[in-house]
């Protein structure tokens, strides 16, 4: 069973909630999600057993991932020398705000591909690198 949350911010902030058995329909959900500004988590709980919680804070055409699987992994482009510098402003679920490094974050695309990857395999895309 696949544990999704939403949380949207425009027009106001939003939260909703789907529990989706299979992972083709966990991906459906999460890859409709086209907000400019949204947090996206999805846990993947079997047995009663969380085998890992998937991550994605969107804002202005990056995304911010992290795969929590025993400790936090945040996934980032391989080669950042093509990354603009500077930072950019994600929110998080109870509407704070947080920086991170260009560096540290990857397009929305790359994000809604690593997404899907997990679901579909349970394990991490390698296109992406993995702290």
């Amino acid at each position: 069973m696949y544990e999704i949350e939403i949380t949207r911010f425009q027009p106001q902030p939003t939260l909703q909630k789907f529990s989706v058995a299979e992972a083709v329909e966990a991906s459906t959900v999460v890859s409709g999600v086209d907000d400019e500004t949204a947090v996206i988590y999805v846990a993947d709980i079997r047995d009663h057993a969380d085998y890992g919680n998937f991550y994605v804070w969107l804002c202005a055409g990056r995304a911010y991932v992290r795969l929590d699987e025993h400790r936090e992994h945040y996934g980032s482009f391989r080669d950042v020398t093509t990354v603009p510098r500077g930072e950019a402003v994600f929110f998080d679920e109870d509407g704070s705000t947080f920086n991170a490094s260009l560096a540290s974050t990857v397009s929305v695309a790359s994000a809604k591909e690593a997404l899907a990857h997990w679901l579909a395999t349970g394990r991490a895309i390698t296109a992406l690198l993995w702290s």
